[in-house]
This record gives C-alpha cells, sequence and structure tokens, in this order.
C-alpha cells in the first residue's frame, strides 16, 4: 500500500467520543458533541462530499458516472480497511470486553473512520479534510485546493450564507 497522508489530528474531549464505543457510554448527552452517533452521521456526508469534491475537481473532467463509479471505489469496504490499518484507528478504540470481536466489522470500520471525519470538520472545518482528502487522491499533488478567498466564498454559498441583493440569483416567473 502507498503511503498515506497524515490524517489530521482530534484534540481533548473529541477524541474521548471518537473513540470511546457506546458499550461504555452511559449517557451520551454527557458529551460535549453528542458521542461518536453523532459524528459518524456528519463525518459519513463530509468524507462523501469532499471525495466527490476532489474527484468533480479533476481534469481532464471526469462524466458523472465516472464520478460516482471512482467515489464508491475510494469509499470501498476495502479502502476503509485500508484506511484503518494504516492509520491504526481500530487500536485506538475503546469498549466493553463483550463487544470486542463485533467491531471488526466493515460497518464498523465506516462507522469509526466516519465518526472521526466528523470530528475533524467539528475542530477543524472543511479546509483540513480536503486538504487530507486531496493529498490521499492526489499523493504527489501539495494542494488542488481553491485559493482560500475563493474557498471561502464558495463554502459560503454552498452552506446558505446571505447574499446582497445584488449578488441573489434571479428567479424568472
Amino acid at each position: 500500500m502507498e503511503s498515506l497522508p497524515p490524517l489530521p489530528k482530534i484534540s481533548g474531549d473529541l477524541i474521548l467520543d471518537v473513540f470511546t464505543h457506546k458499550s461504555l457510554q452511559v449517557d451520551a448527552h454527557n458529551h460535549e458533541y453528542g458521542g461518536n452517533d453523532r459524528l459518524a452521521e456528519l463525518g459519513g456526508k463530509v468524507l462523501d462530499m469532499t471525495i466527490t469534491h476532489c474527484l468533480f475537481s479533476r481534469r481532464p473532467m471526469l462524466m458523472a458516472a465516472d464520478i460516482e463509479k471512482q467515489r464508491e471505489e475510494l469509499l470501498s469496504e476495502r479502502n476503509i480497511e485500508n484506511w484503518m490499518s494504516a492509520y491504526k484507528l481500530r487500536g485506538k478504540w475503546r469498549c466493553h470486553p463483550s463487544v470486542a470481536e463485533d467491531l471488526k466489522t466493515p460497518e464498523e470500520s465506516r462507522f469509526l473512520l466516519n465518526s472521526y471525519i466528523g470530528a475533524i470538520y467539528v475542530e477543524n472545518g472543511l479546509p483540513a479534510i480536503q486538504e487530507w482528502a486531496n493529498r490521499l487522491l492526489n499523493p504527489d499533488v501539495t494542494t488542488t485546493s481553491s485559493p482560500p478567498d475563493s474557498n471561502v466564498h464558495s463554502q459560503s454559498q454552498m452552506f446558505g450564507s446571505p447574499q446582497p441583493p445584488s449578488q441573489r440569483p434571479r428567479r424568472f416567473q
């Protein structure tokens, strides 16, 4: 397997939320972020969107069907397992001994990776995940992200920040 780019770091309570299996969680509401279920939900969407954006940005342009096919390959069980091993994430997961063997399934691997990605997003934002994903998909390129100003602008549009009236899309009736 090729050398992978470093996985962005997380710290503090996020580490506990990500790496504490629900078998040890008494009450997810005690966690600042609601536990790893919430982080996994967020992280799965962010990872899917980030990988899609990386493929969308490739030149020459990929057709929509090729983007979908390559995204499915990149996020396959085999790749997730490879990433889990390379980043040694599974060994950091704390659980009750009675469920330890159950955590070796592809679903649990995806869950843990998604939790970690969700935590990166919460702590460091989308640029950290974009940088990691770009380096993962394009190891020979230091970054393929947009320049900072255009990246901020495109993210604010993507997430629905208000625009001045002169820049709002016109609707035709």
